[in-house]
């Protein structure tokens, strides 16, 4: 009986794939991330497996929800939040939101894994902010919140 159960767990093995991660210092955005946020930095971010400040070793704001949802954590509105963050289209609510959950950076992929994100209008992004790094190859696009709010301060009188 042990043989034929030890024969089942054979085709787990056999079946599963390797999947390669490029970490740093052969990753420019994992590099980048590292060398210069400061390790307390909190990223919201629109993947969820591997992403770089992960690796980099920095926390992001919505992980996969999976793993959170069966610790106990309230993923359904972390879920919300992020796509009411990313569907702003007013840089004031936009700042703050960031400044209310203590986003210190938004990364922004090409390619985004977390689906409330997907329609987000890029152009609003793009006309409105300038990334602190872009990385035209991975397709990552990283914004500092406080770069994001700076072009408030005329308008509040600071």
């Amino acid at each position: 009986f042990m043989t034929f159960s030890g024969i089942i767990d054979f085709f787990v093995i056999k079946n599963d794939f390797q999947y390669q991660i490029i970490d740093a210092p052969k990753n420019p955005d994992v590099l980048w991330i590292k060398n210069n946020t400061p390790p307390q930095s909190v990223f919201l971010n629109s993947s969820y497996f591997y992403h770089p400040a992960s690796l980099a070793g920095r926390k992001i704001f919505y992980g996969w929800p999976y793993y959170a949802w069966s610790a106990g954590y309230q993923t359904e509105e972390r879920k919300e939040l992020v796509g009411e963050i990313f569907s702003q289209k007013e840089v004031k609510a936009l700042c703050a939101l960031l400044k209310a959950n203590h986003l210190d950076y938004v990364a922004l992929e090409d390619k985004p894994q977390i689906e409330e994100i997907e329609n987000f209008d890029r152009s609003f992004w793009q006309k409105n902010f300038v990334p602190a790094y872009a990385n035209k190859i991975s397709g990552l696009k990283i914004y500092q919140t406080e770069a994001i709010c700076l072009i408030l301060l005329p308008l509040e009188g600071r």
